[in-house]
């Protein structure tokens, strides 16, 4: 295989901020400090939660079964204790979200962030402890989208984010030990 695609992707990786290269040392994946962590989460509570709100308005129905069908896997991932099962199909349900708006724009700016977030849980070896308070979350956030509330479903979007970016300061030690949630 040519060099050519490998440094192609390598060079993808940089710009979605998950790997560093230095000159003459070699590419490396970049760190995932806690601070760092908060900043993709923030950034991903804004996004998802125009995401909710603009899916819950114009949301096509289509993706909305993709999400409803997501969800069902997440339930059927929960009860065998299949967490990576669990956590590709809670991806799964936030992108059909994410389609569902409609915005090419937010489409593109979240899929740098969910990739800097699994990069970030193999870095970090973080995994969610509460996966059935996340698969509540996302069962709210399901509901307000079908009621057609963008209110409601972007305020359920961004609590849903709050609640994981406080489970992985809590995890990390930056945090405080309290709440916790899932995906």
């Amino acid at each position: 295989m040519s060099r050519t695609p490998i440094w192609g992707a390598i060079n993808r990786l940089e710009a979605e901020g998950v790997v560093e290269i230095v000159p003459r040392q070699g590419v490396y994946l970049l760190s995932f400090d806690p601070e760092r962590a908060v900043e993709i989460y923030h950034a991903r509570e804004a996004l998802e939660g125009m995401a909710a709100r603009l899916a819950a308005t114009q949301g096509k129905s289509r993706n909305l079964d993709l999400a409803e069908g997501a969800l069902k896997k997440q339930e059927s991932a929960l009860a065998i204790s299949d967490v990576d099962g669990y956590l590709a199909t809670a991806l799964a349900f936030h992108q059909s979200i994410v389609q569902a708006s409609g915005n090419k724009t937010l489409e593109r700016l979240l899929g740098v962030v969910y990739v800097q977030i699994q990069a970030m849980r193999i870095r970090m070896k973080y995994v969610p402890t509460k996966l059935p308070d996340s698969f509540d979350d996302h069962r709210k956030i399901l509901q307000a989208l079908k009621a057609h509330d963008p209110e409601l479903a972007e305020r359920e979007a961004r609590a849903h984010i709050r609640t994981l970016t406080a489970e992985i300061l809590r995890e990390s030690g930056g945090g405080p030990r309290d709440k916790a949630s899932g995906v």
